[in-house]
């Protein structure tokens, strides 16, 4: 038997951005999935900070050694890309695959000690 994700319309964060690499709009990211090259299975992000909502979709990811560098559509230049340094990178919920019974994930555990 398998459950879904409790909240399925709340956001669920897989990743963070980080800093700038290269001249094209690169970004170093920080992801939370196991493995972290995971978080590649999903294109389109939201991103809420101060009160506002920005979305990115992912078009490129590459592993570089231990570290994941990702290029977002819209983002082409360093100016642009130092503007979503920082951000965290969520999905619905809904989106995450089911898992097998007495399986959880970290942010289902939360605030349960």
């Amino acid at each position: 038997m398998t459950r879904t994700p409790d909240r399925p319309d709340s956001l669920v964060t897989l990743g963070k951005i980080g800093k700038v690499h290269g001249i094209k709009g690169w970004l170093r990211l920080y992801s939370y999935t196991d493995p972290p090259a995971g978080i590649s299975e999903y294109q389109q992000f939201s991103s809420v900070a101060a009160g506002v909502t920005r979305r990115f979709e992912m078009d490129q990811m590459i592993e570089q050694g231990r570290s994941l560098i990702a290029h977002f559509v819209g983002i082409d230049s360093p100016e642009q890309a130092r503007e979503v340094i920082g951000l965290e990178l969520q999905v619905p919920g809904k989106e995450l695959p089911a898992l097998p019974e007495g399986q959880y994930y970290w942010h289902e555990l939360e605030g349960l000690l």
